[in-house]
């Protein structure tokens, strides 16, 4: 960031050689609405599925990683850094909690929400 005594020149030269950080650190996410099912999708590159920590609790879905990174001091220039972070995401109530299913190829994560059926999301009740 720029501050009241930094020239622009200066600025540029802090970026260049990473003394200013500009990392995203929490992964993109996108869901996509098909007819009997959610696509949820994360991009987070450079992990593997073992890195991932998937939890469901309500209509909240928590995805974690925590990894070590060793040899930090070799970057000099980093634009996305994903070894540990946390994404909530609210869920649609109309989610099938049992039919969830992950999985991670070429850097994105892929969950794949089922749909309830139109019965089990909405019931009536009779009177006796």
């Amino acid at each position: 960031m720029r501050t009241q005594h930094q020239q622009p020149h200066q600025v540029l030269r802090d970026i260049i050689h990473n003394k200013q950080h500009f990392v995203a650190e929490s992964p993109l996410t996108n869901l996509v609405e098909e007819e009997d099912s959610y696509t949820l999708s994360v991009s987070a590159p450079g992990l593997s599925k073992k890195d991932f920590h998937i939890s469901l609790e309500e209509y909240v879905i928590t995805i974690k990683a925590d990894i070590e990174q060793n040899d930090r001091e070799s970057i000099r220039r980093e634009e996305y850094n994903y070894s540990k972070f946390t994404k909530k995401i609210k869920l649609p109530t109309d989610v099938n909690k049992e039919s969830i299913k992950a999985s991670y190829k070429h850097g994105v994560l892929t969950l794949v929400l089922g749909k309830l059926s139109e019965d089990k999301i909405h019931k009536t009740i009779k009177i006796s």
